[in-house]
């Protein structure tokens, strides 16, 4: 419902001014027709109703596939209403399109280089038709693009402009997004005192202009701020609020990464049962709404919850869902190395060896490719404990001596961990076997490790 008002809403704009508007349009670039005879007008708004009924046709297809995740042939009707509104010569409705196929690339793609240009092209044509209240909208969306580039000063610079430009159009809606746009800039750079005073200005242009949306942004970006200054519960409240307000709005992609956050922010303060279910829910609706690393990494932390909690198979169950929607997508390698970590851990709890070994393989190859030497020394260590709880020891010294070449410092927690394996081990055994079975494993390291991991060169 939610989609179609929003639709109807810029149908008007787009048919409204530019076909029957003043200066700009198609229908100023027609002739002025005669009162008579009264046939052609008859003609004239056939058309207009013909154009009217396509275009919203064309907008409301390419909504729908955008909400179902189908963001490539999304993006092809957008097109098709851009070509439908240049032969209809509606520079209006042209720069409201190209604004829409910018956001489908930034908000719903993650693709933010590729969005400028269809910015660039909407605010070109903001200017020629002198859309004062609209060009600082489009400026917004290109200081935003900007912003989840990292690159903050000129993010910064932009949103400067769309403050000074909405102020003298008296355009509370752009002023709210400029106020809110320099807070999330504030809060990147890591100041979160100057970020929540920016906000605290933005929610209340934000109530004033009645942008709801707005509204439930600048406080979910409060909770932001909250948690950067240390006041988990402060956060927590917020959160709670942007989630009511989100809901309300049926905004669920919205509604997922606020979910992840309070989920975040539960876990720390140890409301861990809250913390894990909405994790699950944040999972749940990331996967509706085509957001897979959103999805993964909230399967990923409620699972390594559970494994803290030492609920092994509760952790495996969200692990195994975690590992199934990172494998085979290359651009979370990253994601696939943890979740492997924390599921051989999980299986290694639970005393299933043989997964735990297997899993722990895996793992150790993903980090070998891509050079992950602290998690490869990581897995290594867990690898290095299932084997020990095997009794199979010449393979778990092989396991822990290679993790501690591969960490550069001495006393850092991983290392001080090892080392204490280690000394296990050597009072378990007694001196005298554990120098033997010491050197069985270092002369054969290699071979031991290829046997257990399917790596050849170390």
């Amino acid at each position: 419902m939610t989609t179609m008002r929003r639709v109807d809403g810029l149908m008007g704009k787009l048919v409204g001014l530019a076909l029957l508007g003043g200066s700009v349009g198609w229908a100023a670039q027609q002739p002025v027709w005669p009162p008579d005879p009264p046939l052609r007008e008859v003609h004239v708004e056939t058309r207009v109703e013909e154009y009217t009924r396509r275009l919203r046709t064309l907008y409301r297809t390419a909504e729908s596939l955008a909400e179902l995740g189908d963001f490539e042939e999304a993006l092809r009707y957008y097109d098709e209403a851009l070509q439908l509104q240049r032969r209809h010569r509606d520079r209006r409705g042209m720069s409201l399109t190209l604004v829409a196929i910018g956001d489908t690339y930034l908000f719903r793609m993650g693709k933010p280089e590729q969005s400028l240009d269809a910015y660039a092209r909407a605010l070109e044509l903001k200017r020629e038709i002198k859309d004062r209240k609209g060009e600082p909208e489009v400026l917004h969306q290109v200081a935003y693009a900007y912003y989840v580039m990292g690159r903050m000063e000129e993010a910064e610079r932009l949103y400067h402009q769309v403050l000074e430009l909405s102020r003298k159009a008296k355009n509370r809606r752009a002023e709210g997004n400029a106020l809110n746009g320099l807070g999330n800039c504030r809060l990147a750079r890591g100041q979160a005192q100057e970020a929540l005073a920016l906000y605290e200005q933005a929610l209340l242009v934000r109530k004033k202009a009645k942008d709801e949306r707005g509204v439930a942004n600048t406080t979910y970006n409060m909770g932001r701020a909250y948690m950067a200054l240390g006041q988990t519960e402060r956060a927590i409240e917020y959160f709670t609020k942007a989630l009511a307000l989100r809901r309300e709005l049926l905004d669920v992609r919205a509604e997922a990464e606020t979910l992840f956050d309070l989920a975040r922010a539960s876990a720390q303060v140890r409301r861990l049962d809250e913390a894990v279910r909405h994790f699950q829910e944040a999972a749940q609706l990331a996967r509706r709404t085509r957001r897979p690393r959103l999805e993964v990494m909230a399967l990923y932390a409620a699972g390594t919850i559970e494994l803290g909690r030492e609920r092994a198979e509760a952790a495996i169950a969200l692990l195994r869902q975690a590992l199934e929607r990172a494998r085979g997508n290359p651009d979370f390698r990253r994601e696939l190395r943890l979740v492997l970590t924390s599921l051989g851990s999980a299986y290694s709890l639970a005393g299933w060896y043989g997964e735990a070994t297997r899993t722990y393989g895996e793992g150790v190859r993903a980090a070998y490719a891509d050079g992950d030497r602290f998690l490869l020394a990581e897995l290594l260590f867990g690898l290095g404990q299932v084997q020990a709880a095997q009794a199979s020891y010449r393979h778990a010294l092989a396991c822990y001596f290679q993790a501690q070449r591969l960490l550069s410092e001495a006393n850092s927690p991983l290392a001080q961990a090892i080392e204490r394996h280690v000394r296990g081990l050597r009072e378990r055994l007694g001196e005298e076997r554990f120098a033997e079975i010491a050197a069985e494993a270092r002369a054969h390291l290699v071979g031991l490790l290829r046997e257990l991991t399917g790596v050849e060169l170390w």
